[in-house]
């Protein structure tokens, strides 16, 4: 699956915002040095840093918002309702908090991926989030003191869809739903006046 990226134009107008975006997608267009052309471990250090650039989309919105006179509307909007309660983001930013405070998850590669499975066109560039562990996540503070959305039903969905597309598709697929997110509440809200 190919995501039409549509993103750019729908945050065009905030830009902290579209900032954060750009770094999510490009991390996927970085060209690797020789010796890093064939590691999945690139791919999976190139992958966190997307998604601390997605994990943090939510924060940066608030400060173009701020500019713009639109944070008090925003805190009490049903996009800002919808972000914190999508779990494939919540698990995102998971996965980048096991990351950056644990370990690295590990990434399949295309050739080591099961293909049956896969609803996507694949290529040598493609790799995979490997299944993500319950109990390995339950070692995040978030999740163990219940600060989290993420549960362990969620938490098998995701490993289930993650099986499914790749991780430049699942993070593509999100930069979108983010941006929509961000269109609905700025087309229904107009810049304040200024005094």
């Amino acid at each position: 699956m190919t995501v039409q990226l549509t993103w750019p134009e729908k945050v065009k107008g905030l830009p902290r915002t579209l900032d954060r975006f750009q770094a999510a997608s490009a991390f996927f267009d970085l060209k690797y040095p020789t010796f890093l052309q064939a590691s999945i471990d690139a791919r999976k250090w190139t992958s966190w840093a997307s998604l601390s650039a997605i994990a943090s989309i939510p924060e940066v919105i608030e400060y173009d918002l701020e500019n713009l006179g639109l944070l008090d509307a925003w805190k009490k909007s049903a996009e800002l309702i919808q972000i914190r309660a999508n779990k494939t983001f919540a698990i995102l930013k998971e996965i980048r908090n096991y990351e950056m405070h644990i370990e690295y998850q590990d990434r399949i590669s295309h050739s080591a991926a099961d293909i049956a499975q896969i609803r996507e066109p694949i290529d040598h560039d493609s790799f995979f989030f490997s299944p993500v562990s319950w109990n390995e996540f339950q070692m995040l503070k978030n999740i163990r003191f219940g600060r989290s959305i993420v549960d362990q039903a969620a938490l098998m969905e995701f490993n289930a869809y993650a099986r499914q597309y790749s991780v430049r598709t699942i993070v593509d697929q999100m930069l979108e739903w983010l941006a929509d997110r961000v269109q609905s509440f700025m087309s229904g809200h107009t810049q304040p006046s200024p005094p």
